[in-house]
């Protein structure tokens, strides 16, 4: 119907065509665009002209938003002193935000000693303490992109605003989509999408010429005098990851080995097999123990143990943290130490005893949340009917999407 109706001598008729015809030899489609083809009869047809050549994305290619570059901007500029990231994407990193004032609570993709948390798994224990600490001593707080849908770090903006309500700090702020169970406790809530507000916000603030366009690619710039040679760096922290005032060489060349300074696989030793072009290093893990869980099967008996080959991956922003003395949080490790290569490799889970604090969060006594904000009479689309709005969904439902 598009294409029907689209002037055949318009300037941009051939990325319209491209967009929503049928695929050429050898082009590739999207996952959208396959389920278009198969919808409307022609994926078979494209098949037997060998025209669909599948493509798939590379989450290592994601890339900052405007959003995520106005908070890097507001944090140089003093606005705030802390990030606590929900999301496992590094994408703060990317916007040259700095690691050692980020909580990356439920693990990263960029962190070997602090890999992704499932949902029924158990938080790091000192992330854990950090999270607690800003929760209890934030004087205002931002609640960005989240549905708030039950999980432990809820605890951040509930104080929050519980705090303001007594006279207590500013409170809580909240922008997103949807409604929460907290719309009702927050100071200031907008309904919006983040890179708009933020990019209004930045303009409000008078920072708006200080924010990296998009497309800027940050580079990690080290401590003076801290790169040995390409690779190989001196950094202020101990054999065992933790910050020291004598110097030891960090080697991240290809071939080296590395061993990890916490999380679940504390104490093993994978080996660097490859630097990417954007900078960050690969670990081949091998024989480690599955800890998907995070510690949640760390107690189990030797022979439950499941052990595999897997690669993690270390960001490259870690050669200017650890150059300038700054590990995972204030006073922290870095995620690996460079090691000689071991005679027998036996990895396995690690054994110190931690605190276990459940990602997910009991019910809050907190009182249902309000209707979603009233159309305007112009308002047309999905969802802006007269229908009641979407039904609560569980956790399960919420961090599935």
């Amino acid at each position: 119907e598009i294409l029907a109706g689209f002037p055949k001598d318009h300037p941009l008729v051939e990325d319209v065509l491209q967009i929503f015809g049928s695929p050429s030899p050898g082009e590739e489609v999207t996952d959208v665009q396959r389920s278009r083809l198969k919808d409307t009869g022609k994926w078979e047809t494209s098949i037997a002209k060998r025209a669909v050549k599948l493509k798939s994305f590379n989450w290592m290619d994601a890339q900052p938003t405007k959003a995520h570059r106005v908070l890097t901007t507001m944090y140089e500029e003093g606005l705030f002193e802390n990030w606590i990231q929900q999301n496992h994407d590094s994408l703060p990193q990317k916007a040259g935000y700095p690691q050692h004032a980020l909580n990356e609570i439920h693990g990263s993709l960029h962190d070997p000693a602090n890999p992704i948390i499932e949902i029924n798994g158990f938080l790091r224990s000192d992330l854990s303490a950090w999270l607690d600490n800003w929760s209890s001593n934030n004087d205002l707080c931002l609640a960005l992109g989240t549905s708030l849908s039950g999980f432990n770090v809820d605890s951040v903006p509930q104080e929050a605003a519980q705090r303001a309500l007594q006279g207590k700090g500013m409170g809580l702020v909240m922008v997103n989509l949807q409604q929460t169970q907290y719309d009702g406790l927050s100071q200031l809530r907008i309904f919006g999408k983040l890179d708009q507000v933020m990019t209004m916000l930045a303009e409000e603030l008078g920072i708006s010429d200080k924010v990296k366009p998009t497309g800027h690619v940050y580079t990690p710039q080290c401590a003076e005098g801290s790169v040995v040679k390409e690779d190989v760096f001196l950094v202020p922290f101990d054999e065992n990851g933790c910050p020291s005032e004598a110097k030891t060489t960090w080697d991240l060349r290809v071939g080296q080995f590395a061993k990890i300074t916490g999380g679940p696989y504390e104490g093993n030793v994978g080996q660097i097999v490859e630097k990417s072009n954007a900078g960050h290093y690969r670990i081949l893990c091998k024989g480690f123990p599955i800890a998907g869980n995070a510690f949640a099967d760390s107690n189990l008996p030797s022979h439950f143990a499941i052990k595999r080959d897997f690669s993690l991956w270390l960001g490259n922003w870690w050669s200017e943290e650890a150059t300038k003395g700054f590990g995972i949080m204030p006073g922290g490790k870095i995620p690996v130490v460079t090691v000689d290569e071991p005679t027998q490799v036996e990895n396995q889970a690690a054994s110190e005893t931690v605190i276990k604090v459940p990602v997910q969060k009991p019910k809050a006594s907190v009182k249902a949340p309000p209707p979603p904000p009233k159309a305007t009479s112009d308002a047309t689309g999905k969802g802006k009917g007269k229908d009641k709005g979407r039904a609560q969904e569980s956790h399960m439902q919420c961090y599935a999407q």
